[in-house]
């Protein structure tokens, strides 16, 4: 497990967060997080903010695959897609306060960074969830797959980024409104009662129309990014943040979109569409896990070890594949599964004591 070193430590005390552009809608919708912000007494601790948006955010994902056990060619009823939408706004209101509590009461450091950002890794995939609920996935289960594979890289990529040229790059089109085009998507059909995703124009479906756009935009972003890692390295000689080397942290992600192609192109039980969703929550802590621990490169300026043991659940189910499946595919998924959130649990739990304790600063509490 992670432990600091003395160089680490004092590194952490000297990072500074540091931020480029403006999406398009933060400005509008800055007012009325500012007023929210407002509203948190000052006993209330900003990484607490943050679990508790993560937690309502899970809450409705954990009821629809563990209690309805809906699978991919089910509607989602009006109240699920009502508490999906409703539970993402709040996410979103509380993610974009915390940061601004932490301001206000003189609570902002690396950990609460790390604790945010972490916690967002782990939402992205719950927001790639609320959208496959909102459109039912079934028969587009592979491009919807795909779409989802490509959010997580992308998310992934912006930290390696960060952990390259040292600042965070926001664009036009970011991540507040990628949450609030979810939101309409689970309300439309909330409100019309019927799937109109599946609805067709000139002959193709609306969701192909939605998503392949998206996608191609995603897959430019990615090369933006690609292009500032390869060309704006802040140490020497053009290195990361850490002076090491910008284009090894690639080798983690390279990994597993491997392992989703073999998985993709050989999997005998199909298990991109007759696990559509165990498969999401899968790859979502496996890449959440790479997000957190280059996120803990990026505070304490260490280098990016690429070689994570969170690598080898994707690829116990390559092996398997190739090996004849000597094991059921699907129980194994839901093994790597249960093994990759408890993987990301501990890891996220001893990262936040480890900062904790070298910053002098309470996870859940607030300075006395």
């Amino acid at each position: 497990m992670l432990k600091l070193t003395t160089l680490q430590k004092q590194n952490l005390k000297y990072h500074q967060y540091k931020c480029v552009g403006i999406s398009l809608l933060d400005p509008y919708l800055g007012r009325f997080w500012n007023k929210c912000a407002e509203l948190i007494p000052n006993w209330i601790a900003p990484n607490m903010i943050t679990l508790v948006g993560l937690i309502t955010n899970v809450l409705p994902i954990i009821f629809t695959l563990f209690v309805i056990n809906f699978d991919t060619s089910t509607l989602a009823p009006t109240y699920l897609l009502v508490w999906l939408s409703v539970s993402l706004f709040v996410y979103q209101t509380l993610d974009a306060i915390d940061g601004k509590h932490a301001r206000r009461i003189n609570m902002s450091s690396p950990l609460g960074e790390v604790f945010d950002h972490g916690c967002d890794a782990l939402s992205t995939i719950l927001v790639n969830m609320m959208a496959a609920l909102a459109i039912q996935p079934h028969p587009f289960e592979e491009i919807l797959f795909l779409w989802s594979i490509v959010v997580l890289t992308c998310s992934f990529v912006f930290h390696w980024q960060t952990f390259v040229t040292g600042s965070m790059f926001f664009t036009l089109l970011s991540v507040t409104e990628a949450q609030l085009a979810v939101i309409v998507m689970c309300l439309i059909p909330a409100i019309t009662t019927s799937n109109v995703f599946h609805l067709s124009l000139f002959g193709v479906p609306l969701v192909y129309l939605f998503f392949i756009p998206v996608t191609v935009n995603l897959a430019y972003a990615i090369m933006v990014m690609f292009g500032r890692i390869c060309n704006n390295g802040s140490g020497k000689n053009g290195s990361t943040i850490a002076n090491s080397s910008v284009i090894s942290p690639g080798i983690s992600p390279l990994i597993v979109l491997f392992t989703t192609y073999y998985i993709y192109r050989y999997s005998p039980a199909n298990l991109i569409s007759n696990n559509f969703y165990i498969l999401n929550i899968f790859y979502g802590f496996v890449f959440s896990k790479l997000c957190l621990k280059i996120l803990v490169c990026i505070v304490t300026k260490s280098i990016y070890i690429p070689i994570d043991i969170s690598l080898m659940f994707p690829m116990a189910l390559v092996i398997n594949i190739y090996v004849g499946c000597p094991l059921s595919e699907v129980l194994l998924l839901q093994a790597m599964m249960v093994i990759a959130a408890v993987n990301w649990i501990s890891y996220f739990f001893y990262v936040c004591t480890e900062l904790s304790k070298a910053l002098n600063v309470p996870v859940l509490l607030c300075k006395r």
